[in-house]
Parts: C-alpha cells; structure tokens; sequence
C-alpha cells in the first residue's frame, strides 16, 4: 500500500451531510433525516441500491471533465470490490445512480461533492458535485471523491481512520478501504471473495491485480474515453 499523507485541513470538503467536524446535537439528527433534493429526474433502478445482491448497475453521468473521468475510474474500482457489475449508461429508465451538477442549495462552498444517503428518506440515488471546486482539485483527488460518494450510495458512513477512503475530508488516491468498511459493506452487499479474504484494499488496486486472486472479476463492458488535461491543481 502507498504511503499516506493527510493535510491537517482540506480546501475542499466532501460531505454528505454526515461530513461535519463536530457531532449534530439530537434535533438536528432528527431535522436530517431526509436527504437533499434537485428538480433532476432519478434513475428509474434506483431502489436497486438497496439491495443485497446488486447484480447490474447503471450509473448515468451527467457532468463534465475532469468529474466524467473520476467517475469512469470509481466505477471500476468499485466492480472489483462488489459481486455485482457497475457500468455507464445513458437511459433514465435503465440506470440506477445519477451523477449530477450540484446547485448552490446543495452544495455550498468549499464542498466538492454530495451524496444522498440509502437509509435517509427521499433517497433517489443521485450524487451532486461542484464545478467550482474540480478547479482546486488534481485527478487523483477527484477519482478518491468519486469512489467516496459511491461508497456512500452503497450504504457506507464515514470511518475516523484517515487512511479510509470513507473519512470525512481530505481523501487521495493513496486511501484504502479498511477493515472496517468491508465489514460494514458485506452486510449490506455481496463482495468479490478476494475482497473479504484480503480485509484492506487500496483504492489504487487494479482490476487485474485481483482478478489474479479472484477469477470472478470481470472487465467492464464498457470502454471509456480518454482522459482529458486535468484541469485543476493539486490541494
């Protein structure tokens, strides 16, 4: 695994309402149970996330580069994560996850991206993100914040551990998915093998590297673009 290195304080801050510093007091835990809303049509599929065999997951992306790209490449790590098949798809009515371009009322400043949660009510399975903050992030920060937001969608809260890829703020590409948070994700989903077997996986894990201990990984059946010039600079 890579060594990690954590800036005491992000410039940009991933939240999904759970991302606050201090702990909300008993009324405001109650006055956010309810997830954030846009005037954008959900996938069709989106109860889907909700189940413990995932089987296909369509996740239709409506943004820009560099977030496009971050979410092509969480995609794919999350198939060799989960005994399920993520891949791109344009259909409202086939998909399951949304990617979307997060209002001012969703997203304030500096937040880069947010996910609706799978238990809170009005869940619909979309992620907002920030245009304006992709400016102050490099590439490998936004694929962390993708693999983050979908982690989120599957069920996952955040973890204190910050080499998790489920801490609050400040998430690279040299995070992990820790002990902790397979655990938590295989009670709700069903895993690859590999993946229980190993307890730790780094984000940066290619596909072929565990397929080579779990022959049931398979390729996605889509093929992206390339990548584009980043856009942004490093935190």
């Amino acid at each position: 695994m890579p060594g990690v290195t954590h800036k005491a304080l992000s410039a940009v801050v991933i939240a999904s309402w759970l991302g606050c510093a201090s702990q909300p007091t008993a009324g405001e835990r109650l006055e956010r149970q309810s997830n954030w809303k846009s005037p954008d049509a959900p996938c069709a599929n989106f109860a889907d996330l909700r189940k413990p065999r995932l089987r296909n997951i369509g996740v239709k992306i409506d943004v820009a580069e560099p977030w496009a790209d971050g979410f092509r490449r969480a995609i794919r790590f999350w198939n060799t994560v989960l005994a399920a098949t993520l891949h791109e798809e344009t259909d409202l009515s086939v998909c399951s996850i949304r990617i979307i371009d997060g209002a001012p009322d969703i997203l304030d400043h500096p937040v880069a991206a947010r996910s609706q949660l799978t238990d809170w009510a009005d869940f619909t399975g979309k992620i907002a993100v920030s245009r304006v903050a992709a400016k102050e992030m490099n590439n490998d920060e936004i694929y962390a914040t993708a693999v983050h937001e979908i982690g989120h969608l599957l069920g996952l809260k955040h973890n204190a551990n910050i080499h998790s890829i489920m801490y609050f703020l400040d998430v690279d590409s040299s995070d992990v998915l820790d002990r902790k948070d397979i655990l938590n994700l295989s009670r709700r989903h069903e895993l690859r093998p590999a993946i229980l077997a190993n307890g730790v996986v780094s984000i940066l894990a290619s596909s072929s590297e565990i397929a080579l201990k779990d022959p049931s990984v398979q390729s996605p059946r889509w093929s992206p673009p390339s990548r584009k010039p980043a856009h942004g600079s490093a935190l």
